[in-house]
């Protein structure tokens, strides 16, 4: 979870500079409706939370700018 390719960094490091995340996506087949999820620890300097967002019903794009959203909203509250 410390070593996340370019491509699915997305999530909760939205909010962080450091994380340890795992992103997760499905659509059943003939839907365009995406379940977006994402699972990680943010060690915050010390003060560190676990993390979990499960969403569904979105765009692919639209469920990432979601849980980034949420992520963002909750590392502002835990500064």
């Amino acid at each position: 979870m410390a070593n996340v390719s370019q491509g699915q960094n997305w999530g909760i490091s939205a909010g962080n500079d450091q994380y340890y995340l795992k992103n997760g996506w499905v659509t059943r087949e003939g839907q365009c409706n995406w379940y977006i999820n994402i699972i990680g620890f943010i060690p915050n300097h010390g003060s560190g939370y676990t993390i979990a967002i499960y969403s569904y019903n979105n765009t692919m794009n639209g469920g990432i700018a979601k849980v980034e959203q949420i992520s963002r909203l909750i590392a502002d509250m835990l500064k």
